[in-house]
């Protein structure tokens, strides 16, 4: 039931052509790469000669169909729609031709370099190329509408019903190693939304460990390519698919303890700011997938420098994460540089890692009064140099000096003196200005102006 060359008048070069005697001819345009695309100038329907009807298609249909009284269209209902006896002829071609196409799929796998040859397709071609192809050109959303080639090619035990189901015939539409030909029973999902749409994100979460062990190559198709087709044409088979989503994907690959640095890097192939943000900017329903996931990025916890966990917005990042120029503000590695261990991220999210907790932290939750709670609670005088260094330069400086100020009763910046300061490396100047901002008493101040000049 194949065979090539040129067939029934038709302007063609090759043709793949699936015949039976009693109900009629399915033939396939082919050039030297598989199936071709549609040419309008051939019809679709033919009645030994070409009829008006059908659109423009990459194959064409020959069988006793019964035609109109004008004999240039197929006959038609009084409601517009195809007589049963067009549609009873187009099932019974589509249930043969089902056999044949399971023969040829067979024929390619053991025998490709010879159907290759017959065919007269290029070295280069392979199977799957030649299938994904035949796909092409049948599944369509018009060959889904049109009654006639749905009897043909879509129903129960029709052309590619009785393929897809019994052969991994049909393409997964997605990229790397999950473009595959499946069959349709060993589908179980969909990919949607961001994952869906970006070749390049998929391929890098493709090796996500927790996604290889719950959805093996051959599983999963896209939605926008295959599945939404698919649904339409089998509309039993849409409701037994799962839609997966790159927020399904995150959640299988965090706890909740938190996100460690190794998880966190890995995470960061697909995920980051930049690439939120380029998601966000195509548009549509991409927008608010992107708010779901910064939703739940915002809740994820990471470990701090004392070993404990927290939220991404209650951790600075410090000097020692090796953060690149521009990607944390200095004010905040100056933050860090007198925060709690316990308020500052872990050096071990370096590089992706601490891309990722950057993506994840929607704002940092450090302000003036906070931070004056940490100048207060410093204990070395690594920490207190950069905390009163903070007052003098940094963004919230004044903020935070006028906190500490109504709560230095009882704390060490009470008893700080010039001798302190010089210790911290700061110069005479630095010193009258840094006193004056921790609220030094004028009796005080006085009496350490004193002291210097003596």
């Amino acid at each position: 039931m194949t065979g090539n060359g040129p067939q029934d008048k038709l302007p063609l070069d090759r043709a793949l052509v699936f015949r039976d005697d009693h109900q009629g001819v399915l033939l396939i345009r082919l050039d030297s790469r598989g199936a071709c695309l549609p040419d309008p100038s051939i019809p679709t329907f033919w009645v030994t000669a070409p009829t008006r009807s059908g659109h423009a298609a990459g194959f064409a249909v020959n069988g006793q169909f019964r035609l109109d009284i004008g004999r240039t269209q197929l006959a038609k209902s009084h409601d517009g729609a195809p007589v049963e006896e067009n549609v009873l002829t187009c099932r019974r071609l589509g249930q043969a031709v089902g056999g044949a196409m399971i023969e040829l799929f067979d024929a390619t796998k053991e025998e490709w370099d010879g159907v290759r040859e017959q065919l007269g397709l290029l070295r280069d071609v392979s199977p799957k190329d030649f299938w994904r192809s035949v796909w092409d050109v049948l599944a369509t959303t018009e060959a889904v509408a049109d009654p006639l080639l749905h009897a043909l090619l879509w129903e129960d035990r029709a052309v590619l019903r009785q393929l897809i189901a019994q052969r991994p015939a049909m393409p997964t539409g997605l990229a790397g190693e999950h473009d595959v030909l499946t069959r349709l029973d060993d589908v179980r999902a969909k990919l949607s939304g961001v994952l869906d749409d970006d070749d390049v994100a998929f391929t890098q979460l493709a090796a996500w460990p927790a996604f290889r062990r719950r959805w093996p190559v051959g599983t999963i198709v896209s939605d926008r390519r295959i599945a939404k087709l698919v649904s339409k044409a089998f509309p039993d088979v849409a409701n037994s698919t799962s839609a997966v989503w790159l927020l399904d994907a995150i959640q299988d690959e965090t706890t909740e303890v938190g996100v460690s640095a190794e998880t966190a890097a890995l995470l960061a192939t697909v995920v980051t700011r930049d690439a939120l943000r380029e998601w966000e900017s195509r548009g549509g329903k991409l927008v608010d997938e992107c708010q779901n996931i910064r939703a739940y990025l915002a809740d994820l916890r990471f470990q701090s420098a004392s070993g404990d966990w927290a939220a991404a917005r209650e951790l600075v990042v410090g000097p020692t994460s090796g953060a690149g120029k521009g990607s944390v503000d200095k004010d905040e590695l100056h933050r860090a540089s007198f925060a709690p261990s316990d308020r500052v991220l872990n050096p071990a999210y370096r590089g992706p890692a601490l891309e990722f907790f950057l993506a994840s932290r929607v704002e940092l939750n450090a302000p003036a009064t906070l931070m004056a709670e940490w100048l207060l609670a410093a204990r070395t005088p690594d920490a207190r140099a950069a905390a009163l260094r903070y007052l003098l330069k940094g963004d919230l400086g004044q903020q935070v000096a006028g906190e500490i100020r109504d709560r230095r009763a009882g704390a060490w910046i009470e008893e700080l003196n010039l001798g302190h300061l010089a210790e911290y490396g700061f110069d005479e100047r630095e010193q009258v200005e840094i006193l004056a901002l921790v609220g030094t008493s004028r009796a005080k101040f006085v009496e350490i102006l004193g002291v210097r000049r003596r």
